[in-house]
């Protein structure tokens, strides 16, 4: 006769085998009920977008990777994706790299400074504008973007009838950087002084003044004027005297950047690689008329891209740049009277005057 088995008893090692096991079924079930009605929001696209608006890029691309639906939904259909992207919250991504690359001066640790730069989607006290990047389409806030001058720093006035100070960064070079506000020129225009830690930066406007720990001497100079400054007709050099470096001190870090854009090309080489195709960006003879407004503050561009692109510059493979003591084309053809060297402008594809 078969015996009959045992079954286990409340409380024994086999007994608590089994609950565990229903358990982990139960709490399996519940999930996938979970992720079956996420999915089934996903699939709804005008719940989608509204969702985009309180993600990431980053978060979206996360949530593309948790089921096939979902990857169909958000990144499947290029239109789609790139509507999500602009719809999405800015990731603080610059901030990270505005303060990997800025270093404040010793200035601002001895004196009261306030350094305001927030990401717009953090910044519970005042609203900062957002745009897609121009270059990779995700949504960026201005303090996330590139700009030629970053006023970021101030110094309160010690006394009523003083003025504060104010300071920031060129681009993302390192040194910390005086500027002047028009009102420290006996401009009628004022700037607002923060109320309540609330401040809006006066990126891209004033004057420009040497690094704060720098000994080097240099005239201030207007930040409107080198923005718009003609670049395929003129090189960014400042006010200078006899003695005195070429370029200033002041507009070092922009003169670095155009200069990289440029390269000597023979003629052969040159007709190969200017895109006529940017007449916009040209003049009736081809000639590149860029300027650092155009290029970085028309298109707003994130600071990831900017940083790609400058990469790309650098590393473009043919012809020489202008600060190489060369004789000769990349192609090998030598630069003569009756060959002169064109100099290209890599962000237009234009011709610089030399």
């Amino acid at each position: 006769m078969a015996k009959k088995r045992a079954l286990p008893q409340s409380g024994s090692p086999s007994s608590k085998k089994q609950e565990t096991n229903y358990e982990a079924i139960r709490t399996t079930k519940t999930s996938s009920a979970g992720l079956d009605r996420l999915t089934g929001i996903i699939t709804q696209y005008g719940i989608l977008e509204c969702l985009a608006c309180n993600l990431t890029a980053k978060d979206l691309f996360s949530l593309a990777l948790t089921s096939r639906t979902a990857h169909q939904a958000i990144l499947t259909n290029e239109e789609s994706r790139l509507n999500l992207t602009k719809r999405s919250k800015c990731d603080s991504t610059g901030i990270r790299i505005r303060s990997k690359h800025h270093r404040k001066s010793s200035w601002f640790h001895k004196y009261p400074c306030t350094e305001y730069a927030t990401c717009g989607s953090e910044d519970k006290l005042r609203d900062v504008e957002s745009h897609p990047c121009a270059s990779c389409g995700v949504n960026t806030c201005d303090e996330c973007r590139i700009h030629c001058v970053y006023q970021s720093i101030h110094l309160p006035r010690d006394a009523p009838d003083e003025l504060p100070y104010y300071s920031g960064f060129v681009l993302l070079n390192p040194p910390e950087m005086g500027i002047l506000s028009p009102q420290q020129f006996g401009e009628d225009e004022e700037w607002e002084e923060p109320i309540n830690g609330v401040a809006k930066p006066y990126h891209d406007q004033g004057y420009l003044d040497t690094a704060l720990e720098d000994d080097e001497y240099a005239d201030v100079e207007s930040i409107e004027g080198i923005i718009t400054l003609n670049l395929g007709r003129d090189d960014i050099e400042g006010n200078h005297s006899s003695g005195w470096h070429v370029p200033s001190a002041v507009v070092r870090a922009f003169w670095d950047i155009t200069e990289q854009r440029k390269r000597l090309l023979c003629p052969t080489c040159f007709e190969k690689h200017a895109d006529e195709d940017n007449w916009h960006m040209h003049d009736d003879d081809g000639m590149c008329q860029c300027t650092l407004k155009s290029r970085f503050l028309d298109r707003w561009i994130c600071l990831k891209c900017f940083l790609e692109e400058e990469k790309s510059d650098q590393e473009f493979p043919h012809g020489v740049k202008k600060c190489q003591d060369v004789s000769n084309c990349s192609c090998g053809d030598v630069f003569t009277t009756y060959r002169c060297p064109r100099v290209l402008c890599l962000w237009c594809k234009g011709e610089v005057r030399q």
